[in-house]
């Protein structure tokens, strides 16, 4: 794989992983591509009991840096509709925001 900038793995019993960490420049969707091709070439070498593997992508910027939780003197129902109505467009407005 073209790219790559660092590999690690970790196993322990009925479970792998392997974390390919690709250079800024990378094409993603090209990379993943490569990495599923390179996975199904040694698929069928793996033992007959094992799950077939999965090849996914995370991006670091998806990640969620903060998580909230509300709570109010009021029925659940109201609160609900009081965050979705008022809170979260307020949030969704504010720079570097990327999901509410």
């Amino acid at each position: 794989m073209d790219k790559v900038s660092d590999i690690r793995s970790t196993s322990m019993e009925g479970i792998s992983f392997v974390v390919i960490e690709l250079q800024q420049n990378a094409n993603i969707d090209f990379s993943l591509q490569d990495a599923q091709r390179k996975v199904g070439e040694v698929a069928a070498k793996l033992p007959a009991t094992a799950r077939t593997p999965t090849v996914s992508k995370l991006a670091l910027d998806e990640i969620p840096v903060l998580r909230m939780g509300v709570s109010a003197d009021m029925d659940s129902r109201e609160l609900y509709q009081f965050v979705k109505d008022k809170i979260q467009p307020q949030l969704s407005r504010v720079e570097g925001v990327g999901q509410v």
